[in-house]
């Protein structure tokens, strides 16, 4: 074990901004960031925290070489949180349908069910692709039954990067402000708009992200790199 689990999301100032750098559109900013971020923790010790900072990195951006490097600090924590993330990882960059597969009951397990979900669905395609029809309508069925079981608590499904996509100029500097702890008020004086103004954007943005309030909000984007909050 390192030092100690060192500061997780909401604790360290690189999560939030990682998170505010990816929703203004810049991806690579965010995971030289943290890839910053996950070596001094592993320096200092706290190699969870490194961890966590790293495979959120990767999930932006995948690099093998990182890969390699959380695998070799993984050896040094409990459990099998870490492991199977990477497994994911690894797999989805691989576009390896088989262990996507294989990783996706695993995901479920380590409290990442919105994740496996996402393994068997990209399996899916993946297997149609290859011209193995009969394997992906049963991972299909399997993916199907997944998310019947899973009802609300899909809180992973949407990566960061892939709730960013959806959302325009605006929303994305609207919800970064909102993670800021900045009022409907404080940003329509900021960005010299009216408060209905803010709250139409901001409507919007949560819809699309899924949500119905502002704390719902942090708390997917906080669901998107905690372990089964």
């Amino acid at each position: 074990m390192g030092a100690g689990p060192g500061p997780y999301p909401g604790q360290s100032p690189a999560w939030l901004q990682s998170h505010l750098l990816a929703f203004a559109g810049q991806p690579e900013e965010a995971v030289a960031l943290l890839l910053n971020d996950s070596d001094e923790q592993a320096q200092r010790g706290f190699h969870v925290a490194a961890l966590f900072a790293g495979t959120l990195a990767l999930d932006l951006e995948y690099s093998p070489e990182a890969s390699k490097r959380l695998r070799e600090l993984d050896q040094s924590v409990d459990g099998e949180f870490f492991t199977v993330r990477l497994d994911y990882l690894d797999a989805l960059h691989a576009e390896d349908p088989d262990a996507l597969v294989a990783v996706a009951p695993k995901l479920a397990t380590v409290g990442r069910p919105g994740l496996a979900l996402s393994a068997l669905e990209t399996a899916t395609g993946l297997l149609q692709s290859a011209g193995r029809i009969e394997e992906a309508e049963a991972i299909r069925h399997q993916n199907t039954e997944l998310s019947e079981s899973l009802g609300d608590t899909q809180f992973d499904t949407n990566r960061l990067r892939t709730i960013a996509a959806k959302l325009t100029d605006r929303e994305r500097e609207i919800t970064s402000m909102v993670l800021e702890g900045m009022t409907n008020q404080q940003i329509a004086a900021k960005l010299v708009v009216s408060v209905r103004t803010v709250e139409s954007h901001l409507h919007r943005a949560m819809r699309k992200v899924g949500v119905s309030s502002r704390h719902d909000l942090s708390e997917q984007l906080g669901s998107l790199i905690m372990p089964g909050s």
